[in-house]
């Protein structure tokens, strides 16, 4: 049996409950399925252990060589599962609620070993067997680039396998399989500063896989030798957990009080129990036919998932019996490795997410997620993204976080209402509500089905609708029910000078006809409002009325109270106020 290389990484997560929905175990095949020719991944419901979908990972591989699908990392979120394919150096991420790959990240020259996600899903650490390193990539954005790499061994070859990462996202841990050295790396993601601090001997035990504690304090190994064993990270003190030869993989259950690792023979088809409390090998073994490499243990810590290389299948070994329950067949040819922790996130909570037309949510129909949520992404224009109902704008992308209830989302079209009016006096407007259309603009965007009606400004009249405001009574709003198409329209908008005349007195709350009647009715400092049917006003001759200008419309002297110098005045807008400089113009 040929393994180009073998690792596996495991973490002691918060305990589980059965109320939340079960996650998804993701198995991916070394070997090419028979009756297609593709290398794939198995998606597994490990509710009921039947195979839920497969994904091809050969259309985005390189024609040659086979790409050798081998480890796996799942998103702390669920969102994204990423596959390293060895021969065809490269990591294929895989969107989980699509079950489709939707990123290829190149590794140029080097071959994926191990690979692990930090917990905001912002860096991914990829083991490289070709340059003896560990390659830190950036995922935080919809790419993906190297931004660091750092030696895991002094040797020129020492085969870096399995890498996990502490719960405090400071240090990360690769198992040198050739050399038998553990490499601490020190992680500074803020500043993109990686520092390999120390190298740890195993006394030849080629470790591959890797499991943490859920308090970081202690780092189990797996050996090809038989013999794995527990570091203490603090001090780098070793204890040997005697096992048999070919132990690959390591699965830890998950935030358990007492810890369990398990730790399958791949040479032997024995299962090995490691007491994480007492760091002893259990004396009873169990059988696990045939060549169990990877493995992973679900988030209830029921059920033990072990991908058998030799016989194409998946076994499901109860944790409470202790024996196996379930075998699930996969394709011929599959051999399954799967190395690394394969086993998705619980995601109690679902997202329901709905297109319309031409507008579409991605991803769309129930999506499965956890408290960290996930992104959806809106294509089609001019769409708005609803969440619960409610409008969030016209926006390309909307992210949950911090979920802790079941929600909806829908990518909704947007459609412009637009009406060209004219006016007795050229200033006239309509006014829409909901609001859009105003004096500013004359035409808006509304949300499907809205009932949008459109209102002149005050003191003009409408008349002589067209377009989709056709049939309109005079005098009457035109109002488009339940918004489902573009609407456009016309309208003639007459003014009407507001009751008792084109001049108000604001202090006295009394109109008057002509100029002259508001100058003699007024007090020193009244403030006038002028109506827009008067163009053009002279100001000599009105003792007693004081009004101060502002500087759009200064006069050589703006503070004489009685006489002013011949002034024209065009107004400009509807009843406007010529203020004193600390009240501005109102309309």
């Amino acid at each position: 049996m040929k393994f180009k290389s073998l690792m596996t990484a495991g973490c002691l997560l918060a305990a589980a409950t059965s109320v939340y929905a079960q996650p998804f175990a993701y198995v991916a095949h070394s070997g090419k399925n028979v009756a297609t020719g593709k290398f794939n991944v198995s998606v597994i419901d490990t509710a009921t252990n039947a195979v839920t979908a497969t994904v091809d990972l050969t259309a985005a591989a390189p024609p040659a060589p086979q790409p050798y699908p081998y480890s796996v990392a799942v998103s702390a979120s669920g969102q994204k599962v990423f596959v390293g394919l060895q021969t065809a150096n490269q990591v294929q991420v895989i969107d989980a609620a699509t079950n489709a790959v939707v990123k290829v990240i190149s590794l140029g020259t080097d071959s994926p070993g191990g690979l692990a996600v930090n917990a905001a899903e912002t860096r991914l650490y990829v083991t490289s067997n070709m340059s003896n390193t560990l390659i830190v990539i950036d995922i935080s954005g919809s790419g993906a680039s190297e931004v660091a790499r750092v030696a895991v061994d002094d040797a020129s070859i020492s085969n870096p396998e399995g890498v996990v990462i502490n719960p405090a996202g400071t240090k990360a841990y690769v198992a040198n399989s050739t050399t038998s050295n553990i490499a601490e790396i020190t992680l500074d993601e803020t500043n993109n500063v990686y520092t390999r601090t120390s190298l740890t001997s195993v006394n030849g035990s080629q470790p591959l896989g890797l499991a943490i504690s859920s308090d970081g304090a202690k780092l189990y190994y797996s050996s090809l030798g038989g013999s794995a064993g527990v570091m203490t990270t603090a001090t780098k003190a070793l204890k040997s957990l005697p096992v048999g030869t070919g132990t690959l993989a390591l699965a830890p259950t998950h935030g358990a009080t007492s810890p369990m690792i398990y730790a399958p023979s791949n040479s032997l088809d024995k299962l090995y129990v490691i007491d994480g409390t007492t760091d002893t090998v259990s004396g009873t073994t169990y059988a696990v036919a045939s060549a169990p490499a990877g493995a992973a243990v679900n988030p209830a810590n029921t059920k033990l998932y072990l991908a058998m290389n030799a016989s194409d299948n998946v076994k499901v070994f109860d944790l409470g019996s202790n024996t196996v329950t379930n075998t699930i067949s996969l394709s011929a040819g599959a051999k399954p490795l799967s190395m690394g922790d394969f086993m998705g996130p619980l995601l109690p909570y679902t997202i329901t997410a709905t297109s319309d037309t031409s507008c579409t949510i991605a991803p769309a129909g129930s999506v499965l997620v956890n408290n960290l949520g996930r992104t959806f992404t809106s294509t089609g224009t001019p769409c708005e993204i609803l969440v619960d109902g409610a409008t969030q704008g016209q926006i390309s992308s909307y992210t949950f976080s911090n979920v802790a209830a079941n929600h909806s989302i829908a990518s909704s079209p947007l459609y412009s209402v637009a009406c060209t009016v004219t006016s007795s006096n050229g200033l006239g407007y309509l006014v829409s509500t909901p609001a859009g259309i105003n004096q500013a603009n004359s035409s808006a965007l509304f949300s499907k089905g809205a009932n949008v009606t459109l209102t002149p400004a005050t003191n003009y009249v409408p008349s002589a609708w067209t377009g989709d405001c056709a049939g309109t009574a005079d005098g009457a709003s035109c109002v488009h029910t339940n918004l489902s198409a573009n609407k456009s329209c016309g309208v003639y908008l007459t003014y009407v000078a507001p009751a008792g005349g084109p001049f108000y007195n604001v202090n006295k709350a009394a109109y008057y006809q002509n100029w002259a009647d508001c100058a003699a009715a007024a007090s020193a400092d009244d403030y006038i409002k002028v109506a827009n049917t008067v163009s053009t006003l002279t100001t000599t001759g009105t003792a007693g009325l004081r009004v101060k200008m502002t500087s759009q419309w200064l006069p050589t002297d703006n503070t004489t109270k009685g006489t002013y110098a011949p002034l024209a005045l065009t107004i400009k807008d509807v009843a406007v106020i010529a203020g004193d400089g600390s009240d501005p113009l109102k309309l």
